[in-house]
């Protein structure tokens, strides 16, 4: 048996290509996670009203298709509803002083079983 004279290959290592940083999110997408965090196109169509189908909010959201003003309009309203709602919520909350003494006793109380 004749003892292997070919070559090696001296190219080196194979070079993989830099991992691929993704595209920066578009303000479509920034303003639909502010209402959905996490949500997918198929989400969203309710939103809308029926008036487009997921692909083209896909579209949207990916940026491959500039987002019509009556969709930001849409948006913005949904966004100031939801924020009146939160602020009438906030506003709802009745204030008082707490039960200061209370947890002065139990402060103290814990304090003395320590020593």
């Amino acid at each position: 048996m004749e003892p292997d004279t070919r070559q090696k290959d001296q190219s080196g290592p194979i070079r993989y290509p830099a991992k691929i940083q993704p595209k920066p999110p578009t303000a479509f997408r920034v303003a639909a996670e502010l209402i959905a965090p996490g949500c997918g196109c198929r989400r969203l169509v309710p939103l809308f009203q029926g008036r487009v189908p997921h692909h083209r909010i896909a579209d949207w959201l990916s940026g491959y298709s500039p987002t019509p003003q009556w969709a930001i309009d849409l948006l913005r309203q949904h966004v100031e509803q939801d924020a009146a709602a939160k602020i009438r919520a906030i506003d709802q909350i009745k204030t008082g002083q707490g039960s200061a003494k209370a947890g002065a006793y139990a402060l103290a109380r814990w304090r003395a079983s320590r020593r």
